[in-house]
């Protein structure tokens, strides 16, 4: 299989008795995962491919590890797009590990680590771990948070999915309605920017 950009995989499949067997190795290009799904929108980068098919037509699964190296994915979810993706997803039984996971996200970093269990009748179960380190995102109510650090763990077996953990805010801004006392809701700018602290048991801003 040949792709525009150059990128070349090799497709073996084989069938005995309704048992069947295939790999697919190689590279690919990234740009065709957002033929999966409209959350991605637009992706770029390299793919190398070292997959196998075990099993009957009526229950097949795939086995091995997709590799990702110098990405770009930009996703309905995300107001700004992963740049410099690197990482390695294996699958087995089911389930997608990801490890060393990586990427440049809105003038900061971004790591995961962690488990998804993909089911063919019901949403999947997540349990990842994700870093965040010096970025400007837009979360609303906010035109924009500047994240010190964030520590969150996303888990779940569907809609909503948990997500916990600790957030650390350099700076934000907001323009929505908010409270002042005596003065009822008024809409107006804010700037919030909590004061650096010296107390070691206070050592990240308040919000």
């Amino acid at each position: 299989i040949r792709g525009d950009s150059g990128a070349t995989s090799r497709l073996s499949l084989a069938s005995s008795e309704g048992r069947l067997r295939g790999s697919l190795r190689g590279d690919a290009d990234l740009s065709a995962i957002a033929f999966l799904s409209p959350l991605f929108q637009q992706a770029s980068g390299k793919v190398l491919l070292d997959m196998e098919l075990l099993g009957s037509f009526q229950s097949s699964s795939l086995a091995g590890r997709v590799e990702v190296r110098d990405g770009y994915l930009r996703t309905s979810a995300l107001d700004s797009p992963l740049e410099n993706l690197q990482g390695r997803v294996t699958i087995r039984s089911g389930r997608a590990a990801l490890s060393g996971v990586h990427a440049d996200l809105a003038q900061g970093r971004v790591a995961a680590s962690g488990e998804v269990e993909f089911f063919t009748n019901r949403l999947p179960v997540a349990d990842l771990s994700i870093h965040l380190d010096e970025n400007r995102l837009k979360i609303y109510p906010f035109q924009f948070i500047k994240l010190r650090s964030a520590r969150l763990r996303v888990s779940g077996d569907g809609f909503p999915y948990e997500i916990s953990g600790a957030v650390s805010v350099e700076q934000g801004l907001s323009r929505e309605k908010i409270s002042g006392a005596g003065q009822g809701l008024a809409l107006q700018s804010s700037l919030y920017s909590p004061p650096p602290t010296g107390d070691l048991a206070l050592d990240f801003p308040k919000f």
